[in-house]
C-alpha cells in the first residue's frame, strides 16, 4: 500500500523543518517539500538524499501551488513572513493564505493544516482567514496558532553582552507580565502529526499552542542557570528599543521601529486569538525554555551561529 503524500510549504523555515522531521520520525507518509529557493542548495540536496521530494514553488502563485499540491492527501498552509510595516499587512496576509488554500482545494487536497499568527477575531474566536478556509469544501481543515517562539529571543531580541561577560535581556514588556512561548523547531511537527493522524477530531478546530508562559526575569534567570552566564532583565522604552535595534538612523527607520515596537506590545498585552482560545498542549515532548537551552546549547551567540551549531 502506497503512503499518503504530505506537502510541506516553506520547507526550510523553522516550522517546515519541524514538520519534516516529525513526518520522517513517524514514517507513515511520503513527503514533498516546497521551497522558493533553487533546488541545488545544500539543504535541498540533503533532503533529497534522505528520500524527501523537493519541489520549487511560488507561494504567491496559485497555478504553481496547484501543481505542487497535485496528488497530495494533506498540505501545510502557512502564513508567510509579512512585517506589520507593510501597508495593509492584514490584507496581504489574508491574500497569501487564501492563495494557498484555494490551490489546495483545486488540487483536491483532503486535509489542509494551517499555521497562523494572532489577528482580530469574530464573536466565535475565528480570524477572517481561518473562517474563509474552513468554509471551503475541503474535507478536513485544522489550524494551529503558535505563540511566541523561543528563537525570537535569539533572532530578533538577543540579549546584549556586557563588558564583564554578563547578558542583559530587554523588551518593552513589564517584568511581571508573562508571555506565552513555544519551540517552533519541535512543537510544530508534533501538532501537525497529531492533526494528520486524527483528522476528524481536529476538523474545523483551532489550537492555540504554547508550552509555558514566562516573564522577562524568568527568561534571564533560566538562561543564567543553564548557561552559567550572569543574566538580568530590564524593561525597554521605545527610545531605548530604537537605539538598541538601530532604528534611530533616520525618520524612516524610526517609523519602522515604532510600528514593530507597538505591534510587539499589542501582541503580548492584547492578543485576540489567545483571549478566545486558551493554549492547549497535546504532547509532553514540547520543550520548555530550559530544555530548549539545554538541547540547543545556546550560550548567547548570534542567531547565525546558533543555526549553524544546531544544523537549522
Amino acid at each position: 500500500m502506497s503512503k499518503k503524500l504530505v506537502v510541506v510549504s516553506q520547507a526550510f523555515s523553522k516550522q517546515g523543518q519541524s514538520i519534516i522531521n516529525s513526518l520522517r520520525n513517524n514514517g507513515g507518509y511520503s513527503i514533498r517539500a516546497l521551497t522558493s529557493r533553487t533546488l541545488d542548495t545544500p539543504q535541498a540536496l540533503k533532503l533529497v538524499e534522505s528520500g524527501v521530494e523537493v519541489v520549487q514553488a511560488d507561494l504567491k502563485d496559485k497555478n504553481s501551488l496547484v501543481s505542487a499540491f497535485s496528488g497530495a492527501y494533506a498540505a501545510f498552509v502557512v502564513r508567510p513572513a509579512i512585517p506589520p510595516v507593510v501597508p495593509n499587512f492584514r490584507d496581504v496576509e489574508f491574500a497569501a493564505l487564501k492563495t494557498q488554500a484555494d490551490a489546495a482545494q483545486e488540487a483536491n487536497v483532503q486535509h489542509a493544516i494551517v499555521s497562523m499568527t494572532d489577528a482580530p477575531v469574530d464573536e466565535n474566536g475565528k480570524t477572517a482567514i481561518q473562517k474563509y478556509i474552513e468554509d471551503l469544501p475541503l474535507k478536513y481543515v485544522s489550524t494551529m496558532y503558535l505563540q511566541f517562539f523561543y528563537s525570537n529571543l535569539i533572532e530578533f531580541t538577543p540579549p546584549k553582552k556586557q563588558e564583564d561577560g554578563s547578558f542583559v535581556f530587554a523588551s518593552p514588556i513589564e517584568a511581571d507580565i508573562a508571555t506565552p512561548y513555544v519551540d517552533p523547531y519541535t512543537a510544530t511537527g508534533q501538532v501537525f502529526v497529531e492533526f494528520l493522524e486524527n483528522p476528524a477530531v481536529y476538523n474545523r478546530v483551532a489550537l492555540t499552542v504554547a508550552t509555558e508562559s514566562l516573564t522577562g526575569p524568568q527568561i534571564a534567570e533560566t538562561f543564567q542557570r543553564v548557561t552559567g552566564h550572569k543574566a538580568t532583565y530590564r524593561v525597554q522604552t521605545l527610545e531605548q528599543y530604537l537605539e538598541a535595534s538601530g532604528f534611530n538612523a533616520s525618520p524612516q527607520y524610526q517609523y519602522v521601529g515604532t510600528v514593530l515596537y507597538q505591534h510587539w506590545v499589542d501582541s503580548v498585552k492584547n492578543p485576540s486569538v489567545l483571549k478566545k482560545n486558551p493554549p492547549k498542549l497535546h504532547s509532553a515532548n514540547q520543550r520548555t525554555w530550559e530544555q530548549f537551552l539545554q538541547a540547543t546549547k545556546w550560550q548567547g551567540e548570534s542567531f547565525q551561529d546558533f543555526k549553524e551549531k544546531n544544523n537549522y
